[in-house]
C-alpha cells in the first residue's frame, strides 16, 4: 500500500484512538478492585457493559448502513466516549464511576465499528485489503502511551489517565479527513436471505474466543500489579511490550494471509494464545510475566486483524458495517457470559486457575474454527470464498 498523506492521516487517527484506550483499559479493573469492589462485582459490571453493547450497537450500525452516515456516527460516538472518560476521571464514588464505564465502553465500541467500516471502504477504493497496515498504528499508539501511563499512574493516580484519554480520543477526530463524508448508495442497500455458513461459523468462533478471553481481560493486569507486586508501572510496561510485538505481526500478516489464507492465520493466533494463557498461570515473577508479552502480542496481532479481514471477505459492501457490528455484539455476548464466571472463579480459586480455564476455552475455540473450515471445504478461507 502506498504511504501517501491520506495513509498517514488514517494511521494517525488509529494511533490516537488506541492511545486513548491505552489510558483506560489496562488500569480499569485493578482500579475498580482497588476502590473496594470484589471480583464478582467487577465481573457483573463488565457483563452489564457488554449487555448494553449487545442490545444497542446493532441498532446504531443498522442506522449507519441505511443512512451512510458512518463518519458522523464515528464523530458523535468518539465525543461521547471522551465525555464518559472525563466523567470517570472526575467522579469519586465506585457506583458513579462504574455507571460511567457503561457509556464509555458502548461508544468506544460503536465508534470503532464505524471507523473500521470507513477504513475498509477507503481500502477498497485503493484496491487493497491490507487492514493490518492501518491497525498496526493502533498498536504503536497504544504501546507508546501505555508505558508512560503506568509511570504517571504510579505517581499521580489513575483518574488523571481517564482525563487524558478524553483528550486523545477527541484529537483523533481531526484525522478523519480521508474517509468519505457519506458512503455511496450501493454501500447502503440491504439484502434479504440467510447469512452464509462461513459467516455463522466466524460468529460462533468470536463468541467462544471472547468468552474465553474474559479469563484474561483485566485479571492479568491485576495479577501483575498486586499478585506479583509489580505495581502500575509493570502493568504499563507489559501492555506496551504486548502492543509493540503486535506491530511487526500486523505488518507481516497480510503476507501470511496471502500464503496460508486468513482462516489458518486466525487459527495460528488462537494456538499461540492458548499456550500463552497456560504459561501465564505458571509465572512466579514480574520478569517471567514480561517475557510472556511476546506470545500474547503475537496472538493478539492475529486475532484482532483476522476477524475484521474475514468479515470483509465474506460480506457484501452494503452489509459490511452490520456484519462488523454483529461481530462486535457477539463478542460482547461472549464477554457478557464469561465476565461473571471469570469474576467468580477469580474470587473462589484465584487468577492461576482462571487462566487455565481460559486456556481450555481457547483450545476449544481453535478446534471449532479449524474443524468448521475443514468441514466447509474452506481450510484457508481465502478472499475468493463465497460472500454472504
Amino acid at each position: 500500500m502506498r504511504r501517501d498523506r491520506e495513509y498517514w492521516l488514517v494511521a494517525g487517527g488509529y494511533a490516537l484512538i488506541f492511545g486513548s484506550m491505552a489510558l483506560v483499559e489496562p488500569y480499569l479493573v485493578p482500579y475498580l478492585l482497588g476502590l473496594g469492589l470484589s471480583g464478582t462485582e467487577v465481573g457483573n459490571l463488565m457483563a452489564v457493559v457488554n449487555l448494553v453493547g449487545l442490545l444497542f450497537i446493532p441498532l446504531a450500525s443498522s442506522a449507519a448502513d441505511r443512512s451512510g452516515q458512518h463518519r458522523r456516527i464515528t464523530v458523535w460516538s468518539t465525543l461521547l466516549q471522551a465525555a464518559s472518560a472525563l466523567a470517570m476521571g472526575l467522579l469519586t464514588t465506585p457506583l458513579l464511576i462504574g455507571a460511567a464505564v457503561i457509556p464509555f465502553r458502548y461508544f468506544a465500541g460503536l465508534g470503532m465499528t464505524t471507523r473500521n467500516r470507513l477504513a475498509l471502504a477507503w481500502l477498497r477504493q485503493r484496491n487493497s485489503q491490507d487492514y493490518g497496515s492501518l491497525r498496526l498504528w493502533g498498536s504503536i499508539g497504544f504501546s507508546g502511551v501505555v508505558v508512560i501511563a503506568g509511570m504517571v499512574a504510579q505517581q499521580a493516580g489513575v483518574p488523571i489517565l481517564f482525563v487524558a484519554s478524553a483528550v486523545l480520543a477527541s484529537a483523533s477526530l481531526a484525522l478523519l479527513g480521508p474517509f468519505a463524508a457519506q458512503l455511496p448508495a450501493q454501500e447502503q442497500r440491504r439484502r434479504e436471505g440467510r447469512p452464509s455458513p462461513v459467516l455463522v461459523l466466524l460468529f460462533v468462533v468470536i463468541v467462544l474466543m471472547t468468552f474465553s478471553r474474559a479469563a484474561y481481560n483485566g485479571w492479568v493486569q491485576d495479577f501483575i500489579e498486586t499478585g506479583l507486586g509489580g505495581g502500575q508501572s509493570a502493568v504499563g510496561l507489559f501492555m506496551a511490550l504486548v502492543a509493540l510485538v503486535e506491530v511487526p505481526v500486523m505488518a507481516y500478516e497480510h503476507h501470511l494471509v496471502q500464503r496460508w489464507g486468513s482462516g489458518m492465520t486466525w487459527a495460528l493466533g488462537l494456538a499461540v494464545v492458548t499456550a500463552g494463557f497456560f504459561l501465564f498461570s505458571l509465572v512466579q515473577t514480574v520478569p517471567q510475566a514480561l517475557l510472556l508479552a511476546v506470545p500474547m502480542g503475537v496472538s493478539q496481532g492475529f486475532t484482532i486483524v483476522a476477524p475484521v479481514v474475514l468479515i470483509g471477505q465474506v460480506s457484501r459492501p452494503h452489509n459490511t458495517t452490520l456484519n462488523l457490528a454483529l461481530a462486535g455484539v457477539l463478542g460482547n455476548l461472549g464477554t457478557l457470559i464469561g465476565s461473571p464466571i471469570a469474576g467468580r472463579l477469580f474470587d473462589a480459586y484465584g487468577v492461576r486457575t482462571l487462566l487455565q480455564v481460559g486456556a481450555l476455552g481457547m483450545l476449544l475455540t481453535l478446534i471449532v474454527l479449524v474443524g468448521g473450515l475443514r468441514l466447509a471445504g474452506l481450510g484457508t478461507l481465502r478472499p475468493e470464498a463465497a460472500a454472504e
